[in-house]
């Protein structure tokens, strides 16, 4: 029993180790969702900004570019993978529903703040190519589940001292990507320090 146990976590562990934080819950589901070209993702004008960190990170897994559209857009044209983002209503703040099934995916969150959260999450879930012109993945396999999390404190805070060295703007913005890929939300900047004065 011990060793299908140990078996068992040492299965488990690659995959969720990719979720950075652990998410509160995963529910494992049944077969996988395939990433290709052809996984389209649909969200609201107002969404926009989240749909454009999605796409983006699509990109860099598939190499090929991947526009997002609105539900207007899409009207009655059906697709076989459909990546679908929008806010539902939810009593804890920064909460997000993720939900993948061989159909597609929706990521569902209570503020915006809650569902950037939710495709932050899915994007840990993209291998990133190295080349991904020359050599992209042409497909990933995901597999089904159902991911429900929000922060356990309001303020998740990252420091750096820019008084003791400094930062080209280019680093300073990687490092707020990175943030945001880890779910920080205050950044605080040690603009002086003894040595400045």
């Amino acid at each position: 029993m011990k060793i299908f146990v140990l078996a068992t976590l040492l299965m488990w562990l690659p995959a969720a180790s990719a979720l950075i934080p652990m998410p509160r819950d995963i529910q494992l589901g049944e077969g996988e969702l395939t990433v290709d070209v052809q996984t389209a993702v649909i969200a609201p004008e107002n969404l926009k900004t989240h749909a454009g960190v999605l796409t983006s990170a699509l990109q860099k897994t598939t190499g090929y570019p991947h526009r997002w559209r609105t539900p207007q857009q899409v009207g009655r044209m059906t697709f076989k993978r459909a990546i679908r983002l929008g806010l539902a209503d939810s009593e804890e703040e920064e909460y997000y529903q993720l939900k993948i099934t061989p159909e597609g995916v929706t990521i569902n969150g209570s503020d915006l703040a809650g569902l950037m959260h939710g495709v932050q999450t899915f994007v840990q879930m993209l291998p990133v190519a190295k080349d991904p012109i020359n050599a992209p993945f042409p497909r990933v396999l995901i597999p089904s589940q159902t991911i429900e999390d929000w922060p356990e404190r309001k303020r998740r805070i990252f420091h750096l001292d820019v008084s003791a060295h400094l930062f080209p703007t280019a680093d300073l913005m990687g490092i707020i990507d990175g943030m945001s890929r880890h779910k920080l939300n205050e950044l605080h900047l040690q603009l002086n320090g003894d040595n400045g004065w």
